[in-house]
């Protein structure tokens, strides 16, 4: 196989004032321009999309924390950009209920971008991403450990059928069967999680990481 070069970048919030306002004026490549030439340059590209894709006309859900919606020509944007792969699953994902989840998903297909994260299912969400490049198969899963509208409680929310959350006992046994199946060369885990604004991963997350590299996977990347 040919050399892989493998970008990572981290929240893609498209939602701000500062990325949504040049998005209605036309200008798709606005939050883009400085990097543009570094981010194409990627065989493969990955980001966290921050901010579900919504019309202005879906309402938003009330969580107590800040709440982002990017309008439908982010996709656009994105796919412009050169991003190959996104991750839909992280706190700000339910800001805009399951229309937002629902209609992210169809905006991401509509330009042909693949995502992992959130899905029609829970199965869906969980389910890993499969991309080739430059010779290489690539297995990207994506999941959150951090969730808004229950920080303490995902799995009692509605939400909890339709974004992964990090946990081990799907996984690891999901990551086991990709490599048993041999579908990917290299399988990336893309976790949205940890202390804000913190230099590095907590211990719970470390172990959850190290476990994943124990299941099978190559890289984790945390955000």
């Amino acid at each position: 196989r040919d050399t892989l070069r493998l970008y990572a970048v981290g929240d893609c919030n498209l939602g701000l004032p500062a990325a949504y306002d040049p998005l209605l004026q036309g200008d798709t490549l606005y939050s883009f321009h400085t990097l543009l030439d570094t981010l194409r340059a990627a065989d493969l590209l990955f980001g966290n999309l921050e901010s579900p894709i919504a019309p202005l006309s879906a309402p938003l859900v009330r969580t107590g924390s800040p709440l982002f919606r990017a309008p439908p020509v982010a996709a656009d944007a994105l796919a412009a950009a050169g991003f190959d792969v996104l991750s839909t699953a992280n706190n700000h994902a339910w800001d805009a209920g399951l229309t937002g989840v629902l209609e992210t998903l169809a905006h991401l297909d509509r330009v042909g971008m693949p995502h992992a994260g959130t899905g029609r299912t829970r199965a869906e969400a969980r389910r890993p991403v499969l991309l080739t490049s430059k010779g290489w198969r690539v297995a990207v899963f994506a999941f959150t450990r951090a969730y808004n509208p229950a920080p303490r409680a995902f799995h009692a929310h509605a939400g909890a059928r339709y974004i992964a959350y990090a946990d081990s006992t799907w996984l690891y046994p999901a990551i086991r069967a990709v490599k048993a199946r041999g579908e990917a060369d290299l399988v990336i885990v893309s976790v949205h999680a940890g202390t804000e604004l913190s230099a590095g991963p907590d211990p719970r997350l470390r172990q959850l990481l190290r476990g994943a590299v124990d299941a099978g996977a190559d890289i984790g990347l945390g955000h």
